[in-house]
C-alpha cells in the first residue's frame, strides 16, 4: 500500500513540475524579451517594417496609355466609354510605368480601370515595385466586376412564387485601391516608397480590362464622430423616414449576392407565409472583402438622419461581423469604417451608436448607400494567427525530419537538441495563442467555443515544452489541432450577414417596429402550416391546370433546378442544341440488378434504359422544354459473359 502512495505522489508531483515548468515557459516568453515577428514576405511583416514612414497628402498619377508592353504583350490605346485608355486584352504578359517620387512615405494605391468582357472572373494580376513583388499578397491582386439584377421588379409564377433574376454584369468605370480579400488587413495595402525614381510592374494573371490610370495616394483621414456631429450641429432634423428593401440593391461586385427568401418571420419585408418571396440578400454568401453592396436612396429634405438595419447574423457563433459603410462612396465618420453585427439565432434591429445613435448629414437628392465586409478588429489578431501558423508548420516539417511522419513510439529523438531552440519557440507560440485568445475574448465579451483551439493548441505546445519526450507519440494530434486553427482563421474572415431593411429615420425619431409580437407569430405560423397541406411545394415553375405535368428526380436541391431550367430559358448560354447526360451505373449494381437481379434476362424485363434511366429521360424532357421525338438504346454484355468466365467457375453463381 506503502509503496502504491509512494508511486502516485511521483506521479503528481511530476505533473506538477510538468505544469509548473509550462506556466514558467510562458510567462517567461511574455515578460521577458519576447517581441512577436510576423510571416517573413506577408504584408504585415512588410507593414511593420515600414511603420515609422510618414504618409504624405502629395498624389502620384501614372496615366495609364503611357505603360509599356514588355516582351510584345498585346495593348492599345483606344477610347472607352468616353476616356482614353491602355486597353489590355492579351490575358497574359506585363506592363511597366516609370514614376518619380517627391517624398518618401506610405501610399496607397487606387486603379481607374474598366473591366472588359470576358469569360466572368474576377481580374488578376502581380504587382512589382523596381521589378520586386513587395510582399507575398502583391503576388495576387484582384480587381472587381458589378452586377445588378436583371430586372428591378421579380417575376412570379403562377403559384406566386418570386422567380430569382439574373445577374448581369455592368460595364462601367470603376477606381479602386488595392487591398486584402482575406481579412486579414484592414483598409489598403500601403506601399513603401523612397525618394527618386521608381517602376511599376503590372503582369496579367486572368481576365483583360483597359487602364485609364494609376494612382499613388492618401486619403485624408475620417473625422471622430465627435467632429462629425460638431461640424453639422447647426443642421436640423431630417424630414420623413426614407425605408430600403435590402433585396433591391443597385448593384453589387459578386454575382453570389442576389435576393433570397426567408420565411422564418412575420416582419420579414415583404412577407407572405405560403408563397416564396426574395425578401433579403446577403447570408452566408456575403462574407469577403470584394463583396460590396449598394443601394441608391432619394433623401426629401436637408438633415442629420439615423440610420438602422434590420438583421440576421446567426452565422459566426458568438463572435462579431463587421461591415464598413459609406456614403456616396466615402467614410462620414471613423466610427462607420467597421460597424459591429453582434451574433443571434433570430432577427436583430441595430442603429449605428446605439443608445446615443449616430446622426448622417444628407442632402436633399439621390444618395447611395455602400456596405462590405471587413474583419475590423479581428484583422490584426487574424495576420498574427497565420504567422504562428505559419510557424507551427515549420515546426511541424522539421519534427517529422527527425521522427519521419510515423514515429517509433518506442525511441528517444532528443527532439531538443536535434532541433536547436524548439522548446524556447514552443513556448512562444502558446504565449503568442494566449494572447490572441484574450483579445477575441475582450472582443466578444465572453470565452466562446469559436476560440477554444487557440488555447487547446496553446496547452499543447505547453505541454511539449515541458515534456518533450511526448512529441513523438502526440504528433498526430499537434497536426490535427495545426488543421483546426486554419480551419478557425477561415471561419472568422468570413464575415456573413444577412439584410432586410435600411432605414433611414429623422435623427431622435421613432424607429418603424420590426419585431413580430406573440399573436402575429402565432398566426403566421398556423397560416404556414395550413399552407403546407394545400400548396404544391415540390413543383418548379409554372404549371396550369390541363398542362402536361412530368415527374422530375433530381439529386440537387430545388434552388439549383430553378437555376438550370432559368439559364436554358432565358438563352443566356445560347440556343441548346444537345445535352450531354451522364447516369453511372456501379459494378455492385450492375452485378446484383442487371446480372444476377431482377434485371438479368431481357425477356422477363424491360430495356435497361427504361430500368435505369427512365427518370433521366423525365429530367432531359424538362430541361429541354418539348417532347420526346424518339429514343434509342444500344450496348452489350462486353465483360459478364461466357468468354469471360473465370476456371474452375460453376455455370451458376450460386451452384458454386
Amino acid at each position: 500500500m506503502r509503496n502504491k502512495c509512494c508511486c502516485l505522489q511521483k506521479i503528481l508531483c511530476a505533473m506538477m513540475a510538468a505544469f509548473l515548468l509550462a506556466a514558467s515557459l510562458t510567462a517567461f516568453a511574455q515578460e521577458n524579451g519576447y517581441t512577436f515577428t510576423y510571416r517573413s514576405g506577408s504584408y504585415a511583416a512588410y507593414d511593420q517594417q515600414h511603420a515609422t514612414m510618414p504618409f504624405p497628402m502629395t498624389e502620384i498619377r501614372l496615366d495609364g496609355p503611357a505603360g509599356e508592353a514588355v516582351d510584345g504583350v498585346r495593348c492599345s490605346v483606344q477610347q472607352i466609354d468616353g476616356g482614353e485608355a491602355l486597353v489590355w486584352d492579351d490575358q497574359k504578359g506585363s506592363v511597366t510605368w516609370s514614376f518619380n517620387v517627391a517624398e518618401a512615405g506610405r501610399y496607397a494605391l487606387a486603379i481607374d480601370y474598366y473591366a472588359l468582357p470576358g469569360v466572368g472572373n474576377i481580374p488578376e494580376y502581380e504587382l512589382c515595385i523596381d521589378g520586386e513583388v513587395p510582399f507575398i499578397e502583391a503576388q495576387q491582386l484582384q480587381l472587381t466586376r458589378l452586377y445588378q439584377d436583371a430586372v428591378t421588379v421579380f417575376a412570379q409564377d403562377n403559384m406566386g412564387n418570386d422567380l430569382r433574376p439574373s445577374q448581369e454584369e455592368v460595364y462601367t468605370w470603376q477606381t479602386s485601391d488595392l487591398y486584402d480579400v482575406n481579412g486579414y488587413v484592414n483598409g489598403s495595402y500601403l506601399f513603401a516608397l523612397e525618394a527618386g525614381e521608381h517602376t511599376l510592374t503590372l503582369t496579367a494573371i486572368r481576365e483583360p480590362v483597359a487602364i485609364a490610370s494609376l494612382c499613388f495616394h492618401n486619403a485624408q483621414e475620417a473625422p471622430t464622430y465627435a467632429d462629425y456631429s460638431a461640424a453639422h450641429a447647426d443642421m436640423a432634423q431630417g424630414a420623413d423616414t426614407i425605408t430600403i428593401e435590402a433585396e433591391h440593391a443597385l448593384n453589387k461586385t459578386s454575382t453570389q449576392l442576389y435576393p433570397i427568401s426567408d420565411r422564418s418571420d412575420p416582419m420579414t419585408s415583404p412577407s407572405d407565409p405560403i408563397a416564396k418571396k426574395l425578401n433579403t440578400i446577403g447570408g452566408e454568401n456575403w462574407a469577403t472583402a470584394d463583396q460590396s453592396i449598394t443601394w441608391e436612396f432619394e433623401v426629401p429634405a436637408d438633415g442629420m438622419y439615423n440610420l438602422t438595419f434590420r438583421f440576421r447574423q446567426n452565422f459566426l457563433r458568438g463572435m462579431l461581423v463587421y461591415r464598413n459603410i459609406q456614403i456616396d462612396g466615402e467614410t462620414p465618420f471613423r466610427e462607420m469604417a467597421q460597424v459591429e453585427f453582434p451574433y443571434g439565432v433570430s432577427w436583430q434591429t441595430t442603429t449605428l451608436g446605439g443608445d446615443e445613435p449616430y446622426a448622417v448629414c444628407l442632402t436633399k437628392g439621390t444618395h447611395t448607400l455602400t456596405m462590405t465586409p471587413t474583419t475590423g478588429n479581428l484583422a490584426v489578431l487574424m495576420a498574427r494567427v497565420d504567422s504562428v501558423v505559419n510557424d507551427l508548420n515549420t515546426m511541424y516539417r522539421r519534427i517529422i525530419m527527425v521522427t519521419s511522419a510515423t514515429p517509433d513510439l518506442y525511441r528517444d529523438y532528443f527532439l531538443e537538441e536535434s532541433i536547436p531552440g524548439l522548446i524556447d519557440n514552443m513556448a512562444m507560440l502558446a504565449a503568442e495563442l494566449r494572447s490572441v485568445e484574450q483579445q477575441v475574448q475582450m472582443l466578444t465579451g465572453y470565452t466562446g467555443t469559436e476560440a477554444a483551439s487557440l488555447v487547446r493548441l496553446a496547452e499543447q505546445l505547453e505541454s511539449f515544452a515541458a515534456r518533450p519526450g511526448t512529441i513523438p507519440s502526440r504528433l498526430s494530434t499537434f497536426r490535427d489541432n495545426i488543421v483546426t486553427i486554419s480551419t478557425w482563421m477561415q471561419t472568422i474572415c468570413k464575415q456573413s450577414l444577412q439584410l432586410d431593411v435600411i432605414y433611414f429615420t429623422p435623427a431622435g425619431g421613432e424607429i418603424p417596429r420590426t419585431a413580430s409580437n406573440l399573436w402575429e407569430n402565432f398566426t403566421y405560423q398556423a397560416e404556414t402550416l395550413v399552407g403546407s397541406f394545400t400548396t404544391d411545394y415540390e413543383t418548379v415553375g409554372n404549371a396550369g391546370e390541363g398542362d402536361t405535368v412530368i415527374d422530375v428526380w433530381i439529386a440537387s436541391g430545388r434552388d439549383q433546378a430553378e437555376v438550370l431550367k432559368e439559364l436554358i430559358d432565358s438563352g443566356a448560354i445560347g440556343q441548346l442544341v444537345s445535352i450531354q447526360h451522364i447516369e453511372s451505373v456501379g459494378y455492385w449494381h450492375m452485378a446484383h440488378s442487371f446480372v444476377r437481379g431482377n434485371w438479368s434476362r431481357s425477356e422477363d424485363s424491360c430495356p435497361m434504359i427504361l430500368a435505369k434511366c427512365c427518370h433521366d429521360t423525365d429530367i432531359l424532357t424538362w430541361l429541354a422544354g418539348s417532347s420526346c421525338a424518339a429514343v434509342s438504346s444500344f450496348g452489350s454484355l462486353a465483360h459478364f459473359n461466357a468468354a469471360h468466365k473465370p476456371d474452375g467457375a460453376t455455370e451458376y453463381c450460386l451452384d458454386g
